[in-house]
């Protein structure tokens, strides 16, 4: 038996396989179209891997009603959102997110999943550092976004996001680590995009949720791992004093659980064990 958060996704990865080829440029197409169902078909856990930290951080500050102005600083699907909605929704909170990112596809399926849920949301496209939101944040939250941000604007994202908050404002997030990695930035080599796009096939035959025909699944599995990059932190320091320059005061900064490391399904082809992922709670300073 399925549950509503599996069918959610199911409905969302659809939605991308059908919007995104319209709704996102050839920079990102290939991402956007194909990640959510790399989630639904099991190849991916996103964010779903730690669910459990996000999820009580959330209901912590909802419980306090004091936290409704929230901003997902960069998205590729609803996998936040509907942390979100799940933890205000259970204290009875209220909640208004906003969705900043530079492609239109991720912000109409937050938009949508917004909708059927009855959360009022803000989209802002446009690049995180062209952002001005339009009144002060209460959070920010994020998962894995340093990946995308250039090492050296990292101290200036910080900046930013302490300028955007309010006092006692937080920012809730986690960021994958990988110490050994030899080079600048993550990409596939021929036999990882070989080996990757088998086991998505492998993964779309064990599964019911079929929306693509063999040839498609070959075809966005490997399109994905052809133009899949991140920038590389091969250490914790940077994003720490980053946030520390920023004026932040840091209540979590730690490496999750190793049982949360064990689940994590990352799209990249390192090793299991030469990734270390760390979980941050910040909070900007009350006056």
């Amino acid at each position: 038996m399925k549950t509503e958060q599996q069918h959610q996704l199911e409905r969302t990865a659809q939605q991308a396989l059908d919007i995104a080829p319209q709704t996102c440029s050839p920079a990102c197409d290939w991402y956007h179209q194909a990640w959510a169902y790399l989630r639904a078909i099991g190849v991916l856990s996103g964010i779903q891997a730690e669910r459990a930290f996000f999820i009580e951080h959330f209901q912590a500050l909802a419980t306090t009603r004091a936290f409704p102005q929230v901003l997902v600083s960069g998205s590729a699907d609803t996998g936040m959102l509907e942390l979100l909605q799940t933890a205000y929704v259970s204290e009875d909170a209220p909640l208004q997110v906003s969705v900043v990112d530079r492609c239109l596809t991720p912000l109409h399926l937050n938009q949508r999943y917004a909708d059927h849920y009855g959360i009022p949301l803000t989209q802002y496209p446009c690049d995180i550092f062209d952002l001005h939101p339009l009144h002060p944040l209460d959070v920010i939250c994020t998962h894995s976004f340093f990946s995308f941000i250039p090492p050296e604007k990292l101290n200036l994202l910080l900046k930013l996001w302490f300028q955007w908050l309010r006092p006692g404002g937080h920012v809730l997030t986690s960021q994958l680590i990988r110490p050994f990695y030899p080079g600048k930035k993550l990409q596939f080599t021929p036999p990882e995009i070989a080996d990757f796009t088998a086991k998505v096939v492998q993964a779309a035959a064990d599964t019911d949720f079929i929306p693509l025909q063999p040839s498609e699944i070959i075809r966005l599995a490997t399109r994905f791992a052809q133009h899949k990059e991140a920038y590389i932190l091969t250490s914790a320091d940077p994003i720490f004093q980053a946030f520390k320059n920023a004026g932040f005061q840091l209540q979590v900064f730690a490496p999750a659980p190793e049982a949360v490391q064990a689940a994590h399904r990352g799209a990249a082809p390192d090793q299991q064990q030469d990734r270390l992922r760390y979980q941050i709670l910040a909070v900007k300073p009350a006056v």
